[in-house]
């Protein structure tokens, strides 16, 4: 009898471990399939609002008389509002999207546009002056990719073969900015595009939903990077930034950071280490081995490696080739200019509310 009563119980217990199995089973899944529903990242609703504040910066670090580059911005508010539902024609149903902007909290909304907005084939659909682009699929899960210009002629590559197609960053996880926490979310890359050759152009484009809400949080950056540039033809370089360091082998850029002096040890400030004219050796091979050791002895050295292009174009050359340099700039804060433009748009409220004017 005891024996029995021992058995039923190590039975009990291993249905009770085997009852934790399916737990610890969705556990593992950090991506519940609710999570995964494109429209509750984005309700689509009569009445539903989002307002936001847009701050949009133009940078030029070589021009502003501020430490952060900033050479002009515009703030705004902007309130996008689901209007009534309405049938396109094809038996789908679409809604008016509102755009209403104004300067500050004491304005009045005006209406800026109509933009459109539907759900149709498990895709939500905006047609952005007219342009239609697929905002969300369902389901959402991480390192999805889909083409956004599938109902428009933009394509999902660019003329270089640039990837141009959204892709999910994260879905279902917390996402944060200031002071607004979010728990559930999903985050697009809709612009992750860089030079390949160099690295100086960027252009990103991050939105991120959150569950039951939709868009809270835009990023956006379009940002060329600059540096000191000189040829293999120039015979002297002009503006020459590193002339305020000639006896400095090593330059302290603003940031704290330390570089090579790529000039040091030169003849005078302007002489051009890589002119044709100034290059040991006779024939047009010797003398482009002669800027090879030059570029090498940098190249080895990360304090301050040059960015090399190479072409045959526009100008005449003894080596038959134009070497162009980009090395860092001590006269700006990171070691290189930056300009151009970045946008924030960020959530100020949402829910549901009649048409402003009303």
């Amino acid at each position: 009898m005891q024996r029995t009563i021992k058995h039923i119980a190590q039975l009990k217990n291993i249905v009770f471990l085997l009852s934790l199995i399916p737990f610890y089973s969705c556990q593992t899944n950090t991506v519940p399939p609710t999570y995964r529903d494109a429209l509750s990242y984005y309700p689509i609703e009569e009445g539903w609002y989002i307002t936001y504040e847009v701050d949009s910066v133009i940078l030029n670090y070589g021009e502003a008389e501020n430490p952060d580059g900033i050479i002009g911005e515009n703030i705004i508010q902007l309130m996008e509002r689901i209007d009534k539902p309405f049938d396109d024609g094809f038996g789908h149903t679409n809604y008016r999207l509102e755009r209403f902007k104004r300067e500050n909290n004491n304005a009045e909304w005006v209406l800026d546009s109509v933009w459109v907005l539907t759900y149709r084939d498990n895709q939500i659909i905006k047609y952005e002056n007219g342009i239609p682009y697929v905002k969300l699929v369902n389901p959402l899960y991480d390192r999805l990719k889909w083409n956004q210009n599938a109902y428009n002629n933009q394509g999902e590559q660019g003329e270089d073969g640039t990837d141009l197609r959204y892709e999910v960053a994260s879905v279902g996880r917390f996402y944060g900015f200031d002071d607004k926490q979010f728990d559930i979310t999903a985050t697009i890359n809709e612009i992750n595009v860089e030079n390949d050759d160099n690295q100086e152009d960027f252009e990103t484009k991050v939105a991120h939903y959150a569950k039951d809400i939709g868009l809270v949080h835009l990023d956006y950056s379009k940002l060329s990077r600059s540096y000191y540039v000189f040829k293999s033809t120039d015979p002297e370089l002009i503006g020459n930034p590193y002339c305020n360091h000639v006896n400095d082998s090593i330059v302290r850029l603003g940031d704290g950071s330390l570089v090579d002096n790529p000039f040091y040890g030169n003849p005078s400030c302007d002489y051009n280490p890589i002119y044709e004219g100034n290059l040991e050796g006779n024939t047009p091979e010797e003398k482009e081995q002669a800027i090879n050791n030059w570029i090498t002895q940098y190249s080895d050295n990360a304090m301050n490696p040059p960015i090399v292009n190479v072409s045959t174009l526009g100008q005449s050359s003894e080596t038959g080739q134009i070497y162009s340099i980009a090395i860092l700039n001590p006269d700006f804060f990171f070691g290189y200019n930056v300009v151009g433009t970045t946008i924030n748009q960020k959530i100020i409220e949402y829910g549901i509310n009649v048409r402003p004017g009303n």
